[in-house]
């Protein structure tokens, strides 16, 4: 177990043998963007199995839902699972049964929007099949498809555009912010009791926040992973430039970097952490490290419930973590 305790600040000796255990335990690797195999549906714990196909569960128990596996795509929208079955077979919603909603398949992007009266599915179809919102029925948003990037920020919607045509807010009426379009990363940071965009320009363009205006946060673009942990900002930036979190400075967690997955979890208090490479090991951080798992590279991992789901692979399974391990299937979403 790592030990080293937080102070708001770590002491210069905790930080040297932090990183010199870490150094020793942990090989970088690529961050792998996570695949939409594990959903938290309503408190359920959806998993797509692939060729045994879309199952959820309760807490208590699996239910099978649907021999189609290998989906494109899964989100929840107004209670509902939205899911892409690709391959020409549509955009189908499940709310104790499935709903038909669209023939189109494997679109570019497709979030969930709070616009702070009621929660709009935003779809880019690509391709020249433009840019619609569901509400129970369809409707035309903009011909701009193949979009960089969508999130929503303070009840409204932020598009980047990509290839010159700018990033935009839409609350109502579309406002533009920057020519700085093609993003590498961007998230949203509850800190400090405000809402801010924080958002990796890339390319040597920077790290900035948005609240209504641009703050410069970090010129170590093009990072590797960001999250929100205990409301703290964390960014791991690879390349071996750190893993360190933001409050109002900047403090070193750990010098071995390019994580596998990086995951808040019981309500953002708990930071799990798969370091990947030859350590074979996962940790989990809440003030201290303390080692979890003799696992890494794993599928997927996910927050669920107040704990913590993590699919180890073809013949281990998914089990879920809340300070014990448990058992749930022993198919994997990489079957």
């Amino acid at each position: 177990m790592l030990n080293t305790k937080r102070t708001g600040k770590f002491s210069s000796i905790s930080l040297v043998v932090l990183s010199l255990v870490l150094s020793v335990i942990f090989a970088a690797v690529d961050f792998a963007a996570p695949a939409p195999d594990l959903v938290n549906w309503n408190g359920n714990l959806v998993a797509d199995f692939g060729d045994n196909g879309l199952w959820y569960h309760d807490g208590d128990t699996w239910h099978w839902m649907t021999n189609n596996g290998h989906v494109c795509r899964m989100v929840v929208w107004n209670g509902k699972l939205v899911t892409d079955f690709g391959d020409d077979k549509g955009l189908w919603y499940y709310d104790g049964s499935w709903q038909w909603m669209t023939n189109k398949s494997n679109p570019n992007t497709m979030i969930t929007w709070d616009n702070g009266t009621s929660e709009v599915l935003v779809v880019d179809f690509g391709a020249g099949q433009r840019v619609f919102t569901y509400d129970g029925s369809w409707h035309w948003f903009t011909n701009k498809d193949g979009v960089n990037d969508m999130l929503e920020w303070d009840n409204k919607l932020v598009v980047d555009f990509g290839t010159g045509r700018g990033i935009y807010t839409y609350d109502g009426s579309w406002n533009w912010m920057t020519n700085k379009d093609d993003t590498a990363m961007m998230l949203n940071w509850n800190g400090a009791g405000s809402e801010s965009l924080v958002v990796d320009f890339g390319a040597g363009r920077g790290i900035y926040t948005y609240d209504g205006l641009w703050d410069w946060l970090s010129n170590k673009d093009g990072v590797n992973a960001m999250a929100v942990w205990d409301n703290n900002l964390v960014i791991d930036f690879g390349g071996g430039r750190g893993l360190q979190y933001y409050d109002t400075a900047w403090h070193l967690l750990s010098i071995p970097d390019d994580v596998a997955w990086m995951v808040p979890w019981n309500n953002g208090s708990d930071l799990a952490v798969d370091f990947g490479g030859a350590s074979g090991r996962m940790y989990n951080y809440n003030g201290t490290w303390n080692w979890i798992r003799n696992d890494s590279n794993v599928p997927e991992m996910t927050a669920w419930t107040d704990g913590l789901a993590v699919d180890f692979g073809t013949g281990v399974g998914i089990y879920n973590y809340n300070g014990t391990w448990n058992m749930m299937k022993t198919w994997s979403t990489a079957d």
